[in-house]
């Protein structure tokens, strides 16, 4: 005959598990991610500082264009319709460039119900290239690639991006940023009057940021 020691040991066992049951289904509810660091992100800003640790908690703060799969490991679309084609130019404005045509999913929105746009990827590259505003020399120097950007005013859920042929991730460096809102960041479209030709010309830049000051 087994001791009672036994059985109150059995007992105190299948209670704790029931409440390990409810515990898994109540935070089931709430929708909250707990993450185990090492150490304080240094930054909550993607494009000011992204390590291995900011990368872990921005995921889930801060929405990329598209992201790899975990599972299957493929590029696959988050806030748009499909991953875009690499077309190589050859002629005209954008030649020897490689052109991304993007379109933004009609039911991707901002917090305020607005419409996600092209206008919003436009705002983020000018911010990164604009010296201005701390951003981490690494990822303002990939995004220098960028040669020129056109938006489809009849539908500015349309962008097309012109890349640097000689950067070998010039489709993941369009598709697999995060989107900023402009209307959060740039209510009065500060940056939207600052013709893009100007990021990439430092001298003519600055000299339109400094009449922008105070």
């Amino acid at each position: 005959m087994k001791s009672p020691v036994f059985y109150i040991v059995i007992i105190a066992f299948l209670l704790s598990s029931c409440n390990n049951d409810v515990n898994i289904k109540e935070s089931a509810k709430d929708f909250t991610v707990k993450i185990g660091l090492q150490r304080e992100p240094r930054a909550l800003c993607p494009i000011k500082r992204n390590g291995n640790i900011e990368r872990q908690v921005n995921q889930y703060i801060f929405l990329q264009a598209a992201d790899f799969d975990p599972f299957t490991l493929k590029n696959t679309p988050v806030l748009l319709e499909n991953i875009p084609e690499e077309i190589s130019i050859d002629t005209g404005k954008f030649k020897n460039t490689f052109r991304y045509n993007l379109t933004f999913k009609n039911n991707a929105k901002w917090d305020d119900g607005s419409q996600i746009t092209g206008y919003d990827q436009l705002f983020m590259i000018k911010m990164i290239l604009n010296p201005m505003i701390e951003i981490h020399p690494a990822i303002r120097n990939l995004y220098k690639k960028v040669k020129g950007i056109e938006i489809n005013k009849s539908n500015p859920r349309e962008i097309s991006i012109y890349t640097d042929k000689n950067y070998m991730l010039s489709k993941e460096l369009v598709s697999n940023m995060e989107i900023f809102p402009e209307y959060f960041y740039d209510s009065l479209k500060v940056m939207r009057k600052i013709d893009f030709d100007k990021f990439l010309n430092p001298t003519q830049l600055q000299s339109i940021l400094d009449t922008l000051k105070g």
